[in-house]
Order: C-alpha cells, then structure tokens, then sequence
C-alpha cells in the first residue's frame, strides 16, 4: 500500500461505552452522541455523551437531561451548533440480550417530536410546528441539513412500513433567538416534497448530501439521486 493511503486507526472508546443504540453528531470540538445505553435499561432519559476530539486521550463524558425521553433510531443534524433531532422509537422500557445486543427487546412507540438540543447549555426545547403540515411518527429515518433547513427522507411507522416521502424544514428564525426568547416556540415549518419520478419503496442506508444533491442507497441496491434544486 502507497504512504499516501494510509491511515492510523485509534480505539478511542475507553471508558466501557460500548452497550449503546445511538447517534452521532459533531458540534464544532464536540462528538454528541444520543440514544439508549444499554448498561442502563431502566433509564428513561435520552442518555447523552459528548466527546473532545481535540485530545486523543480525551474520555467519554455522560450528562443528564431531564425530561428528554429516550429514542433510538431518530436522526440528528446540526444547524449554528444547535442539535435537530426529529422521531425515533421512544423506548419505555429495555429488556437487553447479553448475548447479542441488537437482539434486544424495545418496548414503547414511534413519535414525530422535533426537539432542539443545545450542546453548551444541555438545555432542549421542543419545537412547535403544529400550525402546518407535520411529518407523521417515523423512525429509522434519514435527515441531512441543506441552506440551513433540513431535507427528511424515508422511515418506518409504527407497524414497520417504509414511507416513500420526502419532506422539507426551513427556518423562519434563527436557533439561538429560539432558545433565548421564552415566547418563540415556532423554529419553521414543514412541506411534503412532490418529486418527479419513483421514490424508493424500501428503507434506505448511507443517505449522503452532495452539492445540491442527495444519494441513497436502498434495500433494493439501488442508488437513487434527489436534485433538490428540483423540487
């Protein structure tokens, strides 16, 4: 192998963090992550972990959020260092599988709660959009952040259907008037993308951003484009 391929690879999950069922978000020095940990099956708080990744020999870090319920799979975007996260499986209660943690047993139900998280302050709030049109209760969806708005692909309902729709979320102000302005409790609004052409019928994996772009790649292995712009 050339020296220009290659790469130094680095566990740097030290601290017993490994039972956990999650996402990942980066905020400026920050690595976020959200979701359920499995050492913990009787917590219903969103477990909550940030990173340094400014120091190699930096250790996971948990907070507590109240209030917060735990979720998993919701997607997570960042705006001006703000956490989006929308949906996702409120789990009640967890019975783990030692043997296998993916073999796990979630009980609770799917949600459309949109939540605003700030890293700095640990503070959340729920953002209101119920003066229009919501995207129903989903998880395993995909969401990316495009011209400071978020573009949600896909996702499953309670009883497992995928749904073939694309829905658009564009601020009406900015994320830091949101949280310091107790009276703001409407971020933006949602819309249901109408798109020209077969959306896929199957979940999609590896939903990626590029340019004006965004590829999929679905269960039926094929990659599907959106052109945005087109919408």
């Amino acid at each position: 192998m050339s020296e220009d391929f290659k790469a130094e690879v680095e566990e740097i999950t030290r601290d017993g963090f490994c039972s956990r069922k999650g996402e990942l978000a980066l905020v400026s020095h920050l690595l976020v992550w959200m979701g359920i940990l499995m050492e913990k099956p009787n917590k219903t708080s969103m477990g909550i972990k940030f990173l340094d990744i400014r120091n190699k020999k930096s250790q996971w870090e948990e907070k507590e959020v109240d209030g917060l319920q735990r979720r998993i799979p919701h997607s997570l975007n960042v705006i001006s260092n703000i956490i989006l996260m929308f949906g996702g499986w409120i789990t009640d209660r967890v019975e783990v599988n030692k043997d296998d943690i993916e073999k796990s047993t979630r009980f609770g139900s799917v949600t459309n709660q949109f939540v605003a998280f700030d890293v700095k302050s640990c503070e959340w709030k729920e953002i209101d959009c119920s003066c229009g049109p919501v995207p129903s209760a989903r998880q395993g969806h995909h969401m990316v952040t495009y011209n400071q708005g978020l573009e949600l692909i896909g996702g499953e309902n309670q009883s497992g259907r995928f749904m073939n729709e694309m829905w658009s979320f564009k601020l009406k102000t900015t994320l830091q008037k949101f949280f310091s302005s107790p009276d703001v409790t409407e971020l933006g609004s949602w819309e249901q993308i109408q798109f020209v052409g077969q959306m896929p019928s199957q979940p999609l994996w590896g939903v990626h951003l590029v340019k004006d772009d965004i590829f999929a790649f679905s269960d039926e292995e094929i990659l599907h484009m959106f052109d945005i712009k087109a919408k």
